[in-house]
């Protein structure tokens, strides 16, 4: 599982390296957001999941248009 600093810095890194494409703000919202609901391990893995498959699905939308 990813810390949640490093949730937190892979945040930053999307917003530092693309900040005029609005699709970053909307991956780092979601990221803020399933954060906060994270309250027990089950749903920290879900969360984690989550995260990563849209890291993954915004890495590929950078390879795209980049």
């Amino acid at each position: 599982m990813m810390s949640t600093s490093a949730k937190h810095a892979l945040a930053a890194l999307f917003i530092h390296s693309a900040p005029h494409q609005a699709k970053q703000y909307s991956f780092v919202d979601r990221i803020y957001r399933c954060l906060q609901a994270s309250k027990d391990e089950t749903s920290k893995y879900a969360v984690n999941n989550t995260i990563m498959n849209t890291t993954f699905m915004s890495m590929s939308t950078l390879r795209t248009e980049g």
